[in-house]
């Protein structure tokens, strides 16, 4: 399965290369991806299905950070319950930057928690696969 691809920002206007290593399991028709514009810095979102391969992409084009699929974990901040839910994205945010953005409304069902059954906006506390390299920011 190709990687590499040359898309256009969709705010800009811009082009630049995209590395996306995809799993055909995670990666479905209905996913989408949040990507960083390396030129104007802003984020769009960009199906797969909306890949280009290109074999021979120019070398004048900026490059994006690369794409990453990873499972997001929410964690009770209150009891510490762990995985109260989990979440499947595909992003070229660093760890900090997506725990930081990234919200989650959930529900602890552990019965010695002080908020069960009260709803609470988490951040994502870990990742179950695809581990999240902030170096790549």
């Amino acid at each position: 399965m190709p990687f590499e691809f040359v898309i256009a920002c969709a705010l800009c206007g811009k082009q630049f290369t995209l590395v996306w290593l995809m799993d055909p399991v995670r990666v479905g028709p209905e996913s989408t991806a949040e990507i960083t514009c390396p030129i104007c810095g802003k984020r769009f979102h960009l199906a797969p299905g909306n890949l280009l391969p290109v074999p021979n992409a120019p070398n004048n084009l900026a490059a994006s950070r690369p794409v990453r699929t990873t499972e997001l974990v929410y964690d009770c901040p209150s009891c510490g319950m762990r995985g109260l839910t989990v979440t499947l994205v595909h992003t070229d945010l660093s760890w900090e930057e997506l725990s930081r953005e990234t919200m989650e409304l959930c529900v602890c069902s552990n019965s010695p928690c002080p908020k069960r059954g009260l709803q609470q906006n988490l951040h994502p506390t870990r990742t179950g696969f695809g581990a999240l390299n902030p170096s790549l920011a």
